[in-house]
């Protein structure tokens, strides 16, 4: 994590901590000086689409329209599958989106929402979209895959334009058949 000092006046130091987003580190924010301010990672906007090689290893803005949910919970591993202008990307959920405890939400209730929103695109197909922060990889344009690190990442668009800001408010939309 570098640090950056900014003087804004002669003999007045500031200094800012950059955090670059790494799902398997934590933050621990008793080891810094009152008054220490954070510069969050900064999130491309790319709709699928616009995605290119020049891509790779970035934070990502985007989204799809949902196709199909792919489940494993012994594995604690997910994917969601779908398009955008004909481009097909594959958001990878891996093991730490389900053992990520911000959001205080376990994993088992995680992969609840998740099925409840399986069986509804199964019965809906092409209903729901999922915009969404992600990181990706090395960037391979004939199969986009895009890393979600947290649930909480998440927001979701019916095709009547309702927004749902994070999956419990979706899944829940679901079960009392507000949508």
């Amino acid at each position: 994590m570098p640090k950056i000092k900014i003087e804004k006046n002669p003999g007045e130091v500031k200094i800012g901590i950059k955090v670059n987003y790494d799902p398997n580190e934590q933050l621990l924010l008793d080891n810094f000086e009152e008054g220490t301010k954070f510069m969050e990672p900064y999130f491309h906007e790319r709709l699928p689409h616009q995605i290119s090689e020049k891509d790779s290893h970035k934070n990502l803005k985007t989204a799809i329209l949902i196709e199909k949910i792919i489940l494993n919970p012994e594995k604690k591993y997910g994917e969601i599958r779908g398009t955008f202008e004909n481009v097909y990307v594959t958001f990878i959920l891996p093991e730490v989106f389900f053992s990520e405890s911000s959001t205080r939400i376990n994993s088992s209730e995680l992969f609840d929402h998740l099925n409840i929103l399986k069986e509804y695109i199964e019965r809906n197909p092409n209903t729901i979209y999922l915009v969404t922060l992600c990181q990706s990889q090395k960037i391979n344009l004939n199969k986009i895959q895009l890393y979600i690190w947290k649930s909480n990442f998440m927001s979701f668009y019916t095709e009547k334009r309702q927004k749902f800001h994070d999956l419990r408010s979706l899944t829940l939309s679901i079960t009392t058949k507000y949508i």
